[in-house]
């Protein structure tokens, strides 16, 4: 995605950074991360956007100049709606535009399966499916099981966006 905003996930959101990066969006998260830390970052790249649930984090970064939004829900899909509208963010999922769940890489199609051997399991192998690589965690990635559940997810989030009371 060109010109796509990134963010730094609080402590508190790691399932958010996780739909961000399959949406593409370059966002950092660690679990352990401090109050500090996260202020740290952002002087060091301005560029990015700090989601929060924090409040107290929220207005200290807000003071500093930095850029942040403040995530009033619990729920997956309204977290997405919510920043989904306050952003301006796409909230389509494109594979080929994806970043890696785990480690926030940008994903490679593969173009000859037979590379990826030893971690695509042999049914998988043998199917017309496309994969995609993580080529720091050494994962590959397909439209499995989880796929429709990520429709469904992405699609209410984009409904719900439309809802002016959001």
């Amino acid at each position: 995605m060109v010109d796509s905003p990134s963010f730094i996930c609080d402590s508190m959101l790691g399932r958010l950074s996780r739909w961000l990066r399959v949406l593409g969006y370059d966002t950092l998260y660690r679990k352990d991360i401090s109050d500090e830390d996260i202020i740290n970052l952002l002087s060091r790249c301005n560029i990015r956007i700090l989601l929060t649930r924090d409040r107290q984090l929220y207005i200290r970064v807000v003071e500093k100049g930095f850029k942040a939004v403040l995530i009033l829900y619990e729920n997956i899909i309204q977290q997405l709606s919510y920043i989904g509208k306050k952003l301006d963010l796409n909230l389509k999922v494109d594979p080929d535009n994806s970043r890696c769940s785990i480690c926030n890489s940008k994903l490679v199609r593969v173009s000859d399966i037979n590379s990826l051997r030893a971690i695509i399991p042999p049914l998988l192998r043998r199917s017309k499916r496309r994969f995609w690589y993580c080529r720091k965690c050494n994962k590959a990635f397909w439209k499995g099981r989880m796929w429709p559940n990520i429709s469904r997810i992405t699609s209410s989030a984009l409904k719900n966006m439309r809802k002016k009371n959001l």
